[in-house]
């Protein structure tokens, strides 16, 4: 008996489902990190320590979504 994901999906196309969504849900997060970056990027409040934490966190999702 093969092993199930979900009680009736197949195991190896669970981890797939899974592996698929995760990539679109980090790489929405990472372009709309990029895009509120560039959108604010001549806000008078937005300091170098925020930049740089923005800069930051846009480059773990982008590099968690490759």
């Amino acid at each position: 008996m093969a092993a199930k994901f979900l009680c009736c999906l197949p195991l190896r196309l669970g981890v797939l489902v899974i592996a698929f969504i995760q990539f679109l849900i980090t790489g929405a997060t990472a372009a709309a990190v990029w895009w509120s970056l560039l959108d604010a990027n001549n806000e008078p409040q937005l300091t170098q320590k925020l930049k740089t934490g923005i800069i930051l966190i846009g480059v773990v999702y982008t590099v968690s979504a490759l």
